[in-house]
């Protein structure tokens, strides 16, 4: 074989292995600078909110025991169990199918679905309880938990001037430190640190932001 051939196969062979290489996912590759992310991460952090009131919070707004709408459903409608209550029709929320939706839309497809299977479904306490459900359908409308306690009161609020992305993050999965605090005056700014992954394409919340 003649020295000019070889020289172009080991060409061709090197620009094969070029390919090859870009061509591999980047997971443990750089992080994205901060500015290029921010208005994502800020979006997710601040629809978080309104979804963590639905799940961990106060919730959405129900017709109290005894109230006067109450006796009207019960009249009505003939809702005789104690252990649940009729969501307003004037809630943010009507449906679990829009509840989900909500939570799809700030965190990753994994994350979501196990918060989705914990209220929706309900789960198995550590000394063995079962925990119903915090909301569920009824013949008549979306019905909330009586029983439920909230997990975390009022909502949390960040100073995003103070947001960085931490060392350890890559491509695919930041950490993000920021200051942040209860909405109550006494309440002191702390560093809280979220996870976020890219995933179909965009960036979600992957834990808790309450």
């Amino acid at each position: 074989m003649s020295k000019h051939k070889r020289m172009h196969r080991t060409l061709a062979f090197l620009l094969l292995c070029l390919i090859l290489v870009t061509s591999l996912p980047s997971c443990g590759s750089k992080a994205p600078e901060l500015e290029e992310v921010y208005d994502r991460l800020v979006e997710l952090i601040d629809r978080s909110v309104e979804v963590n009131v639905l799940l961990f919070g106060a919730g959405v707004p129900v017709y109290e025991r005894d109230s006067e709408e109450d006796a009207l459903i019960h009249r009505y409608f003939g809702l005789g169990d104690d252990s649940v209550l009729m969501v307003s029709a004037y809630a943010r929320y009507t449906s679990l199918e829009d509840m989900q939706a909500a939570i799809r839309e700030v965190y990753s497809p994994s994350y979501a679905e196990s918060l989705i299977e914990t209220v929706f479904t309900g789960y198995v306490a550590g000394d063995g309880s079962v925990v119903a459900p915090r909301y569920t359908e009824g013949t008549y409308g979306l019905l909330c938990s009586a029983d439920y306690q909230p997990l975390v009161s009022g909502v949390r609020i960040f100073n995003y001037a103070t947001m960085t992305i931490e060392p350890s993050s890559t491509s695919t999965y930041l950490k993000v430190s920021v200051l942040s605090r209860q909405d109550d005056p006494n309440s002191q700014w702390m560093k809280t640190t979220l996870s976020f992954a890219y995933e179909n394409g965009n960036w979600f919340l992957d834990g808790p932001s309450c």
